[in-house]
């Protein structure tokens, strides 16, 4: 961008420099000598995937947040309401990580951990619980079932994201 300029109508617009733009993106101008196999390869190439995450909570706010917590840590993310919209996610993809709330209508957190260490498909998948209970007899429920680890609300979002990216990792 070589600067701004404002228009007619007041608003405000950026002046480009074509030229050079087109020279790094690999395109030909004229007057310049097209590589043309090395760009149909970049046009083709596809992006690199990000790892999914499955969130799942009950409460919209809370999706939200770690939507937007979990997207800009590099994962795509997917939610779910509660355990039975997870089930069906988990019949047509597995994500690299789970983030699962305990308490949910329909299906907790407990019973879809269960479910998902049940199944070939989903038996190492790393489940990270966020909850509000933080007893002791709580975390050993989680643990029975199968949680690799248990977070009590509020969490810190860098401890979360280092949890995710661990158990990713592994």
């Amino acid at each position: 961008m070589l600067g701004a300029t404002i228009l007619g109508d007041g608003s405000i617009t950026p002046v480009l420099d074509m030229p050079d733009l087109l020279r790094s993106t690999g395109v030909a101008t004229p007057g310049t000598q097209s590589d043309l196999p090395r760009t149909a390869h970049a046009i083709a190439a596809k992006p690199p995937s990000r790892p999914k995450a499955l969130i799942v909570d009950d409460s919209l706010s809370v999706r939200r947040t770690m939507q937007q917590l979990v997207s800009d840590a590099g994962f795509d993310v997917i939610t779910a309401r509660d355990g039975l919209e997870a089930v069906a996610i988990l019949n047509t993809e597995v994500p690299a990580v789970m983030l699962v709330d305990m308490e949910m209508p329909r299906m907790n957190g407990l019973e879809l951990t269960l479910h998902a260490r049940a199944q070939a498909t989903t038996r190492d998948l790393p489940i990270i619980m966020i909850t509000s209970r933080s007893t002791a007899k709580h975390r050993q429920e989680a643990e029975i079932a199968g949680v690799n680890e248990y977070l009590v609300k509020p969490v810190a979002d860098d401890e979360l994201i280092s949890l995710i990216n661990k158990a990713v990792m592994a």
